[in-house]
């Protein structure tokens, strides 16, 4: 079963079709599918396994993946018109369109289970404990689809609750390194985290640069 992102007129034929879709995508589709197959396992046929899901992937061409997509998500009223500027973006966009390039090295690539049927896209999110063990703001780009959840932010997640897995991005940038990542099953974020807050946390997002698209002949509420 392949990934099938939520459709934006925002991204030319080349970095569309040669970088994301030829070059970077099978490996978001290739992590999914294998965490698709652990979970198949360990839920649907009721078979516990003992640890945390072990997966291979390459985490350049990941990364450049999901920051793809994160790229993509504008609507523009004029198509022809300059897409909005900012610092994560720009620095976002420089990653994606050169394959040598670094991976910015003030910014954390996390990545958790997402056990929920719609895809989700928030830009220039953030997020603040203000309750109990505080954090300080944590300000970034969601990226969720089945199985898994995406969070590129500025600084580190420090302080939150849950078991988020980082990209380890910051070794020399080889194209093709392989790692393999390990996602826990335990103390994973429920489905509507981080965009929806726990009651000790708070949140500020752009509403026009949020999306929700959800499988068809299915109903959000």
């Amino acid at each position: 079963m392949s990934f099938q992102a939520a459709t934006f007129p925002s991204l030319c034929k080349v970095c569309n079709t040669d970088l994301l879709g030829a070059r970077y995508d099978p490996w978001l589709t290739k992590l999914a599918g294998d965490v698709r197959r652990w979970l198949a396992v360990t839920k649907d046929l009721d078979i516990w396994i003992p640890g945390d899901i072990q997966v291979s992937t390459q985490p350049f061409r990941l990364a450049r993946a999901v920051a793809g997509h994160l790229l993509a998500a504008e609507e523009r009223k004029d198509p022809s018109s300059t897409p909005p500027r900012g610092t994560l973006t720009n620095v976002l966009r420089a990653f994606f369109l050169d394959e040598a390039a670094p991976w910015p090295e003030d910014l954390h690539l996390y990545v958790w289970l997402y056990p929920a049927s719609s895809q989700i896209i928030v830009r220039g999110f953030g997020i603040h404990r203000v309750l109990g063990a505080t954090y300080n703001w944590i300000i970034g780009d969601v990226l969720k689809f089945f199985p898994l959840g995406f969070w590129i932010t500025t600084g580190p997640a420090a302080g939150v609750r849950y078991r988020l897995t980082e990209l380890p991005l910051l070794k020399p940038p080889g194209i093709d390194t392989s790692v393999t990542l390990t996602i826990p099953l335990s103390a994973q974020p429920p489905p509507s985290w981080p965009e929806q807050p726990n009651d000790d946390e708070v949140v500020l997002y752009n509403e026009e640069s949020t999306y929700v698209a959800s499988p068809l002949g299915t109903r959000r509420s």
